[in-house]
């Protein structure tokens, strides 16, 4: 009779696990395979790369096109008021805040491509409701296929198992959910 007792047991766990966990990984298999040809190719990390240059140059060609204004308009002054140290200073303070609004226009444009690299993201799948969710989903499942085959043990040792099916199958949602962001 133990004997019996016995692979009623594994029966419900090997029914939990056909219904919880293999279609967990399977999911994540199939996935990971689809996914491997783009996996060594960041496309869309090329046309980030690209763009910040594109944004890079321009601002260095703007800086240039600044200098050369204030350098245009630094000697009409000379020519206009004629060399003073009144003029000089008042040339000095127009180069040093010319440098500031330069500094300044480097570090928003640094913060910018910074941001647009960053990866700050929300995983909607990765919330402790879902995690619960899909525990409890798997515990249920095994324990009525451990209900049905071994009784009141066999319910014990499937939801167990089939809590630790569910808890497997929501990681696997996150981590799609993460690759698929890093993919973009």
């Amino acid at each position: 009779m133990s004997h019996s007792g016995f692979s009623k047991l594994i029966g419900a766990a090997a029914l939990a696990i056909a219904f919880v966990v293999l279609p967990a990984i399977a999911g994540s298999s199939v996935a990971l395979a689809q996914g491997g040809f783009y996996r060594g190719r960041d496309f869309c990390d090329d046309d980030l790369r690209d763009h910040q240059k594109r944004e890079k140059r321009r601002q260095i060609r703007h800086e240039r096109d600044e200098r050369e204004a204030l350098r245009d308009h630094q000697e009409e002054e000379y020519y206009r008021y004629g060399d003073s140290d009144e003029l000089r200073h008042h040339q000095q303070h127009e180069r040093q805040e010319l440098r500031e609004h330069q500094r300044d226009e480097r570090d928003d444009l640094h913060d910018h491509q910074h941001s647009e690299r960053r990866d700050d993201y929300y995983n909607p799948q990765a919330t402790t409701g879902k995690a619960v969710g899909r525990t409890a989903a798997g515990a249920g499942i095994g324990a009525l296929a451990g209900a049905l085959i071994g009784g009141g043990k066999g319910a014990a040792i499937g939801a167990v198992i089939g809590g630790a099916g569910g808890y497997i199958y929501h990681q696997q949602k996150v981590n799609n959910q993460r690759d698929r962001w890093y993919r973009r």
